[in-house]
């Protein structure tokens, strides 16, 4: 999943996920979304200090028409630098 900056409007929505593993060899942080309604996940957005990593996960503007079926995806970030043991944090997370 690319890595940009967030949207200046609110036409793409955040989208929940949940953190599945971070792999320190190769710099990735692997995590599982979902939609929401007709928007898929896109790009995240990262912001990085030296104890934690916060992430958010930006969706595709909603079109219409769509099913609005739930669809769980499995997707990872390539972080520009070393995780380090850090926390990682997200602006939403999926529910069970």
């Amino acid at each position: 999943m690319p890595i940009a900056d967030p949207p200046v409007d609110k036409s793409q929505p955040e989208i929940p996920w949940t953190l599945d593993r971070a792999d320190q060899a190769t710099q990735r942080v692997y995590l599982v979304t979902q939609n929401v309604g007709c928007s898929y996940p896109a790009f995240s957005s990262v912001r990085e200090d030296e104890y934690s990593i916060t992430i958010t996960v930006y969706g595709t503007p909603a079109s219409e028409p769509c099913t609005q079926e739930l669809v769980t995806v499995q997707t990872y970030i390539q972080m520009p630098s070393p995780i380090s043991g850090r926390e990682i944090r997200g602006s939403s997370r999926l529910t069970s």
